[in-house]
């Protein structure tokens, strides 16, 4: 009698003697992943968003196609600039004696055109070739010495060869009122040569420009560690590691994108109708009347994952949000936030490029930390940048949009981009500020997909945001 020795399996046996396997039941297959049925479509949902933010964009780029009060002047900007300039120098040199690198000769570049009419421009080039140790043109001389106004012509016999002596310097600086950054700087330079030494700090305070030297150092750091961990990445994705673990919803059907649609309109609608009944109701917005604006949005957050949509529950561990390896997903913020820099960096220059032929630039935000804020305005800001933007925008832009765009699109590239643009499109700066806020959607989208997690993401938002508003708070009360 043959003996026959089986392996008994629930749903299947295997004939070791014969070598004969039936199929296995799908339970064994652990290269197949459990697929839930597909969901009747909502092709209404897609109509309906289009037409609602459509009106959105179109609405927000016109509303805030306007500069703000900062970029509305360039030369003042530019006066600015290069009264910060000065003060950086300040805290490096004693004295506008002490010879150094020229440091000024793009900006004597740029006056070349107005100092052929504009005395402001001439005696700016003046005191400008002087901090750079060189001699002054001989043309902005001979235009301010003809000029037709006293101050002009003191101005120019301050530097006319050979100098004036002691007393007639000082009966022609009385002559100038030191409106003008030229004139406060040809103080100082006269009064350096006279034996001041302590003119200079005073002139322009050097604690002024500490707040922006450790900005720069802290741009230049970050840049230098963004591209070494693009590095690193790059080598661990050609040796197979690192490899991304895809969106938290990647296998959804066309009826499962629907769903996470309509949901993107239930929050976005809640966003706006709760906005504009405070609006309505309520003329000026303090801090409590803001915070309560974003309850009923994350009222129908909760609701929205918590019961089901047209028969499918979206619960928040499905779109990613779940504090599982939470060091690894730190890890990933820290990472991605250096990461970008050397991108932001490159968007930001595009953006100054940009910024002669496209509206907008400015944000609300900006207009509030000019006017020297109070702590409890400070505290708002950075409540609504750091803790309430952050998770809602995530939920909604990340963790629903990117994944229902790239399921109808077939391709997560594709959600990227359309979600990412549509993030840059409604923030308040308009078109000149679309390619930056891109960037950091993209990248956004980069961390979702790699780590298949939305805890990475509002993380980066928060750190993001909070790394802008700092600078912000360095940069714009200086530019006043």
């Amino acid at each position: 009698m043959r003996k026959t020795h089986y392996l008994e399996c629930t749903g299947g046996t295997l004939d070791v003697e014969n070598k004969s396997m039936q199929v296995p039941p799908v339970q064994f297959d652990l290269s197949a992943e459990k697929v839930d049925p597909p969901l009747p479509r909502l092709r209404w949902v897609w109509v309906l968003f289009t037409l609602l933010f459509s009106v959105i964009i179109v609405n927000s780029l016109l509303t805030h196609d306007k500069k703000s009060s900062i970029e509305e002047n360039p030369a003042k900007v530019k006066e600015k600039t290069l009264e910060l300039k000065l003060c950086l120098k300040s805290m490096t040199a004693e004295s506008g004696s002490n010879r150094g690198p020229k440091a000024f000769e793009q900006e004597i570049e740029d006056l070349l055109e107005g100092s052929k009419k504009d005395s402001s421009a001439q005696k700016l080039r003046i005191v400008l070739r002087v901090e750079d140790k060189d001699m002054p043109f001989k043309e902005d001389m001979r235009n301010l010495a003809k000029s037709s106004k006293p101050e002009d012509q003191a101005f120019a016999k301050l530097y006319t060869e050979p100098k004036p002596n002691k007393d007639e310097t000082l009966a022609l600086l009385k002559q100038i009122d030191g409106s003008e950054l030229s004139e406060r700087l040809a103080l100082v330079q006269t009064k350096e040569l006279l034996g001041d030494k302590s003119i200079r700090a005073k002139t322009f305070d050097p604690s002024k420009a500490i707040g922006l030297s450790l900005l720069g150092i802290f741009g230049v750091a970050g840049l230098g560690i963004g591209m070494a961990l693009w590095y690193v990445y790059a080598f661990q994705r050609q040796t197979s590691r690192l490899l991304p673990k895809g969106l938290p919803l990647a296998k959804i059907d066309l009826g499962r994108a629907d769903r996470l649609m309509f949901v993107a309109l239930v929050i976005i609608s809640t966003y706006f109708l709760s906005g504009t009944a405070a609006a309505y109701f309520v003329k000026k917005l303090n801090f409590g009347i803001e915070l309560f604006v974003f309850l009923p949005v994350f009222v129908a957050i909760a609701v929205c994952l918590n019961i089901p949509i047209f028969g499918w529950r979206i619960s928040p561990k499905s779109i990613g949000i779940s504090f599982e390896k939470f060091p690894e997903k730190l890890g990933w913020t820290v990472a991605a936030f250096f990461a970008n820099i050397p991108i932001l960096l490159v968007f930001i220059v595009i953006t100054a490029g940009l910024q002669k032929v496209l509206p907008g630039g400015g944000h609300p935000v900006s207009e509030e930390l000019m006017n020297n804020p109070k702590p409890m305005e400070l505290i708002k800001i950075g409540f609504l940048a750091c803790v309430i933007a952050p998770i809602w925008e995530e939920i909604f832009f990340r963790g629903l949009l990117f994944p229902a765009f790239t399921r109808m699109f077939k391709k997560p590239l594709y959600g990227a981009l359309l979600s990412s643009f549509i993030f840059a499109s409604i923030h308040p700066q308009g078109l000149l500020g679309i390619p930056v806020l891109m960037a950091v959607a993209l990248m956004l989208c980069a961390v979702s997909y790699q780590t298949k997690s939305l805890v990475s993401n509002i993380m980066l938002h928060a750190l993001h945001n909070g790394a802008t508003l700092i600078a912000a708070l360095v940069v714009l009360p200086l530019l006043k």
